[in-house]
């Protein structure tokens, strides 16, 4: 009879910093969001696309999106509405796209996380589809966001930016929700962030980052918010975002912790006699540990850790002779995993990575 023990126990904390960078303030576009006072305005709120409720219609509004491709500066030609609010739990983001050929509107995605992609320089671009993304900055350091993109099938992204852009994570995946609905006059999309999922900072002037981030496929027109200049590098320049206005008050839970326990059992019969059977009984167990100790202070703890819950890789056939890297998926090492790497890489290399 063999037996087999293995124990992996690995931790890290990640922290992220308090305060702006200093110098790194930029001017740009501002944009207020409304807090739901009361538990019947929450509970009105439903995630179906349409934002057809009274909360909605009252959320001030922007509007005024310009144009990086393909007439630098020049007006969106298609209206785009952004509108926000937020509970004790939860931010929402409406999106309304118009567009003066709805049935051209051009929307195949269904998968998670094929909305957009890191181009060749690693900065997120959009794939086939017309879509939109939301940047947040909830720490307001122009250094470090988060993104979240739909398509008018309501297909799901997520990703991390992390130093201005330099690291583009598509692999971080968040709890939150979003859907889309398509109309007469092009379509519309809701998302639904709980707090949990966008850590900030307690206290403070309540500002964050935002920008916002729009493809007309048909014509390949990109629209930004902010930062439409070309100059600026576009959506992944964190620092050029504008702001998002009216978070000063947010509450904050006693306590932010996350367990995902696990067990797994079995056994293995063997039998090297004819007459006999030989038993070999199997468990193991593991946990995962998430616990924000303090705002921008998180501790990352796995012992044992199921990998066999983890996405498989994508299969790929290479006849090339540049080698097949293929993606970290493994929830502990995608915090912040952008911290972890460091100095340059060639045309077909992945970043260096400090943990293995």
């Amino acid at each position: 009879m063999n037996l087999r023990t293995s124990i992996v126990i690995a931790t890290a904390i990640s922290c992220v910093a308090l305060d702006p960078v200093q110098g790194q303030h930029r001017d740009g576009p501002s944009v207020e969001a409304v807090r739901l006072s009361t538990v019947s305005e929450s509970a009105s709120i439903r995630v179906d696309g349409s934002l057809d409720e009274d909360a909605w219609r009252r959320a001030p509004v922007a509007t005024d999106l310009r144009q990086q491709e393909p007439r630098e500066g020049a007006p969106a030609t298609e209206r785009t509405e952004i509108r926000l609010l937020y509970d004790e739990s939860t931010l929402y983001v409406g999106v309304v796209a118009h567009d003066t050929r709805p049935d051209a509107v051009i929307a195949r995605i269904l998968q998670r996380d094929r909305v957009m992609q890191a181009g060749f320089d690693g900065r997120p671009e959009f794939a086939g589809d017309d879509a939109v993304a939301i940047l947040l900055d909830p720490f307001h350091d122009h250094r470090n966001a988060v993104v979240f993109a739909t398509n008018p099938n309501g297909a799901e992204f997520d990703a991390l930016i992390t130093d201005e852009g330099r690291e583009f994570n598509i692999d971080w995946r968040g709890v939150w929700r979003v859907a889309a609905h398509r109309t007469p006059e092009g379509w519309s999309a809701e998302f639904a962030i709980p707090f949990r999922t966008l850590r900030f900072p307690s206290g403070g002037e309540g500002t964050w980052g935002l920008n916002v981030y729009r493809i007309i496929r048909r014509k390949n027109e990109e629209v930004l918010w902010s930062a439409w200049s070309r100059a600026n590098e576009g959506f992944a320049r964190v620092s050029r975002a504008g702001h998002l206005q009216g978070l000063a008050e947010l509450p904050r839970s006693g306590l932010n912790l996350e367990l995902k326990p696990y067990g797994l059992t079995g056994a293995t019969q063997e039998s090297e006699e004819p007459s006999g059977i030989d038993t070999e009984p199997r468990f193991e167990a593991g946990i995962d540990v998430k616990y924000e100790v303090r705002p921008g202070l998180l501790l990352d703890l796995t012992a044992n850790t199921d990998f066999a819950q983890v996405e498989v890789d994508d299969e790929q056939v290479n006849l090339t002779r540049f080698s097949l890297f293929f993606p970290e998926k493994r929830d502990f090492f995608l915090e912040n995993a952008g911290i972890f790497e460091f100095g340059t890489r060639g045309f077909f290399e992945p970043p260096p990575f400090l943990l293995f």
